[in-house]
């Protein structure tokens, strides 16, 4: 199934929950609505109403965490950013992220508990339900769905939850795969360019507070996803003005053009490691002249 964040844009701007509905409800849902359309039977179309109004009720919601819930996110988010296809075995590999994540909660006596507690904690706190409400089954062996208020979720839903509840609340979410060379160049970039990726959350805070009107107890209140934007662009801003000031001082020539706080354009962020189709071939174009 392709997942595109972009449709969920309303909800994600206004810190909404995302609806969702199964896989399978929704096929269901689909073949109802056409009977209904098409039925010129009162009692018919009646009686598919409320069946259509029944799969309705199957959805759930995914609510943005918000910051005072932080620590309590970031300390169970890991469980659905493990990177199961570096795992050097086929089997993994081929297998759903589910059917991985509940393998391992069955049959690791060290990691099974710890893994079943962060799932649940972190499906409680981003579907505002209880624990109890969860559960998962195996329908045949070493495959599994789950399910929420006796709703019943496959491997499929399962990836696209993940994805959402990633996005929802990492806005620098990106689940390209990168091999571990390219990884390696990425991190020792930031340490060259004296990018610290691990302040504390309490100097951002104070950052903020600093820079804007914020008050602790309004960014206590604030999603996880609007506080790391509102900090990304605070710094833009800052850095904006200072080159903006900077491009007026006589003999002083900038490389580049200044990208506007608001407007410009999000560098990628391999954009400092991968190459293009040109760049790439330019190389090769290098190497053969050498």
């Amino acid at each position: 199934m392709n997942f595109d964040i972009k449709k969920y844009e309303e909800e994600l701007t206004w810190d909404k929950p995302i609806e969702y509905i199964p896989v399978k409800m929704k096929n269901k849902l689909k073949l109802l609505v056409n009977k209904y359309d098409k039925s010129k039977n009162k009692s018919e179309k009646s009686m598919l109403a409320e069946q259509i109004n029944e799969l309705m009720n199957c959805e759930i919601l995914i609510y943005p965490v918000k910051m005072g819930d932080y620590f309590k996110f970031y300390s169970n988010i890991d469980i659905l950013l493990i990177e199961k296809n570096k795992i050097s075995n086929a089997k993994i590999i081929s297998m759903s992220y589910l059917d991985f994540i509940m393998i391992i909660i069955k049959n690791d006596l060290e990691k099974g508990q710890v893994y079943k507690d962060k799932l649940l904690t972190l499906f409680s706190l981003c579907f505002h339900i209880e624990v109890s409400d969860i559960g998962y089954g195996e329908y045949k062996p070493d495959h599994y769905h789950f399910y929420i208020k006796d709703i019943e979720f496959t491997k499929e839903d399962f990836n696209v939850l993940k994805k959402i509840i990633c996005y929802q609340n990492m806005p620098n979410y990106d689940d390209r795969y990168v091999s571990p060379d390219v990884q390696e160049q990425i991190d020792d970039i930031n340490k060259l360019s004296n990018i610290d990726t691990d302040v504390l959350l309490e100097k951002q805070i104070v950052s903020l507070m600093a820079s804007t009107h914020y008050t602790l107890d309004q960014i206590h209140d604030m999603t996880i996803r609007k506080f790391v934007l509102t900090l990304e662009k605070v710094d833009k801003k800052l850095h904006y003005q200072i080159y903006k000031l900077a491009s007026f001082i006589p003999f002083v020539k900038l490389k580049e053009d200044i990208p506007h706080w608001i407007y410009g354009k999000d560098k990628d962020k391999y954009s400092n490691v991968l190459l293009n189709g040109d760049g790439f071939k330019g190389k090769i174009k290098s190497a053969l002249k050498g």
